[in-house]
């Protein structure tokens, strides 16, 4: 069977649904599974990865996806998987791809001086979804004592209009403090978000089970009134 047959015939029609509601402006959407779509990515590993590579046709949201996820987890040289991530980053066009192709690039681990380059060049660019992988990338797998001062550096210069970026950036700043509060805890005071983007992030932290009544209350009390003053003349 073809790759697009394959993927028909693993349709969940009620996923289809409810991914159709999660990703609004993807038209193109089968509705497969993520673990369907990691074992058929497996086989195809194990097959012939190069040659799916060369003719996916990225004609339905699964089969861009399934590209992502094949390009991550094959077995070849950091430096090489580069190339490939390069070519594939362009067609990034939902949230969902982007994260799932981030959180399957595992040897970034290993590999952090490489991977770090590529995370700034795509920080600097215009383009949502670039900057929605670097801070992804960034959450995923630069908190650490090495990187943490130069992402959070870097997740403050990402400065885009789109909904995605934004909570990207809200996110990552979420998952730095509640990885490393003590380190993260002077970024929240002294960055230079948008009040949007800032109290989107202190309200992912308050959401955290990692983290203590005490220090939620406290960082309750750090949002920004003037956006909330904004929302309630809004509503």
């Amino acid at each position: 069977m073809s790759i697009h047959e394959q993927l028909w015939a693993l349709q969940d029609t009620n996923y289809r649904a409810f991914t159709k509601k999660l990703i609004p402006n993807e038209p193109d959407i089968i509705g497969v599974r993520i673990p369907a779509l990691r074992q058929l990515a497996k086989e195809l590993i194990n097959d012939d990865p190069l040659a799916f590579l060369a003719q996916v046709e990225n004609r339905y949201f699964e089969e861009t996806q399934l590209e992502g996820f094949v390009i991550g987890t094959m077995k070849m040289p950091a430096d090489e998987r580069i190339a490939y991530m390069e070519a594939f980053i362009p067609k990034i066009r939902n949230w969902s791809v982007c994260d799932g192709f981030c959180s399957v690039l595992k040897d970034a681990k290993k590999n952090q001086a490489l991977y770090w380059a590529l995370v700034e060049k795509y920080a600097a660019s215009d383009k949502a979804y670039d900057q929605r992988f670097a801070a992804v990338m960034m959450l995923n797998y630069f908190i650490n004592d090495n990187y943490l001062t130069k992402s959070l550096a870097l997740l403050d210069q990402l400065k885009h209009d789109d909904y995605y970026v934004r909570m990207g950036v809200a996110w990552a700043v979420s998952m730095f403090f509640i990885r490393k509060p003590i380190e993260t805890m002077p970024y929240l005071h002294n960055n230079t978000l948008d009040d949007w983007t800032y109290n989107k992030a202190l309200s992912k932290i308050t959401e955290s089970l990692r983290i203590s009544k005490e220090t939620k209350d406290r960082i309750r009390a750090m949002k920004r009134k003037k956006q909330l003053e904004k929302n309630v003349q809004s509503d």
